[in-house]
């Protein structure tokens, strides 16, 4: 059974990709234990894509996993580790929207293990924001910062402090 969200889905969208994606891994593996869940763009001239996948699609597959694992008090633990951008934590600024959608999974990731600890769920919840890695996201940020442009050293500067892992 597909979930049901407010628009059409397609046996192209991203969102049937990844609900067959974790249903074949309930069937190899019997249910989820742990979920990584890593999304990420930088578009600032494209801000409600990057909202999309930034922040909404980190909250469907979490919701969609969650559907799948064991979070009854006194259930099996399962793990959820969202890897995110320092963004998350401090703004970019030369990337407002990308810095958004970071704090908005740092915030989820707070409120989702909150739950899970007021609840007796037992589960862990973490976000985990490491620095830069050196990605066609990163590699082509100067090119994506849209009508923050003028910012593009502060990219460079902070890239310059933190390094980049390769």
């Amino acid at each position: 059974m597909v979930p049901e969200f407010n628009w059409k889905l397609t046996t192209n969208s991203v969102v049937f990709c990844l609900y067959a994606a974790l249903q074949k891994t309930i069937e190899a593996f019997g249910g989820i234990d742990i979920l990584c869940n890593n999304a990420g763009i930088l578009n600032e001239s494209q801000w409600e894509k990057t909202v999309s996948i930034n922040l909404m699609g980190v909250v469907r597959v979490t919701y969609l996993a969650l559907e799948h694992m064991n979070i009854q008090p006194g259930g099996v633990f399962g793990v959820i580790v969202l890897l995110k951008s320092p963004s998350g934590l401090g703004p970019l600024l030369s990337c407002p929207i990308y810095t958004a959608t970071k704090h908005g999974v740092v915030s989820f990731t707070r409120a989702m293990a909150a739950v899970s600890t007021v609840s007796g769920y037992g589960m862990r919840i973490n976000a985990v924001c490491r620095g830069p890695v050196q990605t066609d996201l990163f590699s082509n940020i100067l090119n994506r910062l849209g009508q923050f442009s003028h910012l593009a050293g502060v990219v460079q500067k902070v890239s310059d402090i933190t390094g980049v892992l390769k």
